[in-house]
């Protein structure tokens, strides 16, 4: 059981018990237990029947269920925690809603949070030092990849927050999601309360100001302290006025003196630390998570440099003048195609990051090219068509070919984005892509430490590149945007982004109805009776890299099956544009990769779209044209892949 002080300060709002074991819920998830019940509402443990996984299904209280403008913040900072993906941050993965009812869908941590924990070591049990050291190394990890990565802080860092799994990993719960949840409770309830739990919270962070790292890094003091002491900094009478005061809190060891707690050995650096944290005046804190890190030695600054060897040397000079060949003997910049204006389409930019931390570092300066003759003239836009003519065919920096499909506003890339395309704007940006893959084992699909780069198959430079989720594409999509648009290859309202689900039916060749969302237009097999190779059942030889007789290697499992009969001489992926482009010139529009969709498949909110099979389906119904998968935009298969599209939103140059 949990000790609870009375300073939680959010223990009087009111909770309702939704459902029970059993019972199917969004249409999707069966309850198994209800796994806690609080202020915030109810977690319960729960069967993903889509994706055959246990999830933790948090739940609102009542109250906020039926304040749509509480929803709708809890919907936007679920939309946030998307982007942490970090293997010591609880992973998020979705916003699902019914009438009247909404949680939000995160991944299942089998084991017991710090408080729970410092529970049942009786009313004074205190965390030994060597104890906790490897688990606040874990926490300040989670902080900093959250802190200076994807520029978000936590704000309501408590021990009830940070569970630890049966492993040993420090799992860093409610980024953001406890914040809002708190945040409306206190709008609906008691205007003008700030967010957070109030012992664990900044004077600034009280007072309703910008949220800041240095609040963050109150609330981990505050948390250190309560797991060496047992209690918090400030736990009775009036917290919030305590908070504010100039009086610090006693030192650790006078608090474990003031509670009789036998005196362990509390390292100088500790103590000396935490107080640091606990500083009223954020400018006396320390500055970074890192630098907390730092000074409990938990952390070591980078090694220095060694001096390379003559080879190296050698080696890097070569390197330099093979680059300077390319330069000077590669090929030059064509003009972007003429795109007809999309006013329905935005041009994709990087994604607001909240809370806002203060001082980002300045943004880099345009590069001057070295020799104008390779900057291309800016092209022309919609509406200035007449400037320039019109080009069926683009090739852009990276190689990717673009073509001209009829009956769309956007020109198609030909073939999936490859290995070498993915791997550039890894290189560059610095971008992880690498957690929770599921990838294929002998006996099905599981999470087996493979990543993008190494799947658990052989991928050459030109192959799909596979293990991506819809947000890793996205933001491949608005990194190659803004890497083009600064070097001159398109123009201010030309972008990339995903297909949508309506051009892909255009571009194999399917005649379906405009309305509607994706949903409504699954695998309609009595009406669309159509594949990418034709009509007809099984498909012809070589019609695309499907599961055929070649997939049942060593590493197939057991029970799945094949295209009898059927061989496509790819056990896995295969290179892009191994087989027959469609009537318009497009590759494996069927097979090698599924491939994200910018829609919704409700149109609505949660799961995106996947279309075109792949290389390890067999089933009729997914190798239909019309077929559509869904997945949520996290998550990472061996089989997903994607493409992109060139789109103009309409602005002139």
């Amino acid at each position: 059981m949990s000790k609870t002080f009375e300073h939680d300060g959010l223990s009087d709002a009111p909770t309702h018990l939704w459902s029970a074991p059993g019972q199917k819920v969004f249409e999707r998830y069966t309850l198994i237990r209800q796994l806690g019940k609080g202020g915030m509402g109810e977690v319960w443990l729960a069967r993903d029947e889509t994706l055959a996984t246990e999830v933790a299904l948090k739940l609102p209280p009542a109250e906020i269920q039926s304040d749509s403008r509480a929803i709708e913040d809890l919907k936007r900072e679920t939309t946030h925690s998307l982007r942490l993906t970090h293997k010591n941050i609880v992973r998020v993965h979705d916003f699902v809603e019914a009438p009247n009812l909404a949680a939000v869908s995160m991944e299942y941590i089998d084991g017991r949070s710090l408080r729970d924990s410092q529970a049942g070591k009786g009313p004074k049990g205190v965390f030994d030092i060597r104890e906790l050291e490897p688990l606040v190394r874990q926490l300040c990890e989670a902080l900093r990849y959250a802190h200076e990565e994807i520029r978000v802080v936590h704000r309501d860092l408590k021990p009830a927050n940070i569970m630890v799994d049966s492993q040993g990993t420090v799992k860093v719960a409610d980024f953001g999601i406890a914040r809002s949840l708190a945040d409306s409770w206190g709008r609906v309830s008691r205007p003008g309360d700030a967010s957070g739990t109030p012992c664990y919270m900044s004077p600034q962070q009280m007072d309703g100001k910008e949220p800041r790292v240095t609040d963050d890094v109150y609330s981990l003091g505050a948390t250190l302290y309560e797991l060496l002491t047992s209690t918090p900094p400030f736990w009775r009478g009036d917290i919030a006025a305590q908070v504010r005061g100039a009086a610090a809190p006693p030192s650790m060891a006078e608090r474990r003196r003031e509670l009789d707690i036998p005196q362990g050995s509390l390292p100088a650096q500790w103590e000396r630390t935490v107080a640091a944290c606990l500083a009223k005046d954020p400018s006396k804190r320390p500055q970074s998570v890192r630098q907390v890190a730092r000074q409990l030695n938990l952390m070591t600054d980078a090694p220095a440099k060694r001096s390379r060897p003559f080879w190296f040397a050698a080696a890097a000079t070569l390197a330099v003048c093979l680059a300077i060949l390319f330069v000077l003997m590669g090929p030059r910049k064509r003009n972007p195609p003429t795109l007809p204006a999309n006013p329905g389409v935005s041009t994709p930019v990087p994604p607001v990051q909240e809370p806002v931390i203060p001082a980002p570092a300045p943004a880099e300066a345009p590069s001057k090219p070295a020799d104008p003759a390779l900057i291309p003239v800016p092209p022309p836009m919609p509406g200035m068509e007449s400037n320039a003519a019109k080009e069926s065919r683009w090739t852009n920096s990276l190689g990717m070919v673009f073509l001209e499909v009829p009956g769309t506003k956007v020109y198609f890339g030909v073939w999936d984005v490859r290995v070498q395309d993915f791997r550039a704007f890894v290189s560059a940006t610095g971008y992880v892509a690498t957690a929770e893959l599921y990838s294929l084992g002998h006996d099905r699909l599981d999470q087996r430490n493979d990543t993008w780069e190494r799947p658990g198959f052989t991928q050459g430079p030109t192959h799909p590149v596979c293990g991506v989720s819809w947000q890793d594409a996205t933001n491949f999509c608005q990194w190659l945007t803004q890497k083009e648009r600064k070097q001159g290859w398109l123009s201010p309202g030309q972008f990339y982004r995903l297909p949508k689900d309506a051009e892909w039916s255009v571009a194999v060749g399917l005649k379906e109805p405009a309305e509607g969302a994706p949903k409504s237009k699954h695998a309609r097999i009595d009406e669309i009776d159509e594949y990418p190779w034709g009509r007809g059942w099984p498909p012809p030889s070589g019609a695309g890299n499907y599961a055929g007789e070649e997939a049942k290697d060593g590493n197939w499992p057991s029970g799945w099956a094949v295209i009898a009969g059927y061989q496509d001489d790819y056990a896995r992926t295969s290179p892009v544009g191994s087989f027959k482009a469609n009537r318009f010139g497009l590759y494996d529009m069927g097979g090698n990769v599924w491939q994200w969709c910018e829609d919704y498949y409700d149109g609505q909110g949660g799961s995106r779209v996947l279309r075109g099979g792949s290389w390890n389906d067999d089933e009729r119904a997914n190798l239909l044209s019309s077929c559509r998968r869904m997945n949520r935009p996290d998550y990472r298969s061996v089989s997903f892949g994607f493409r992109c599209v060139l789109a103009a939103d309409g602005t002139a140059r």
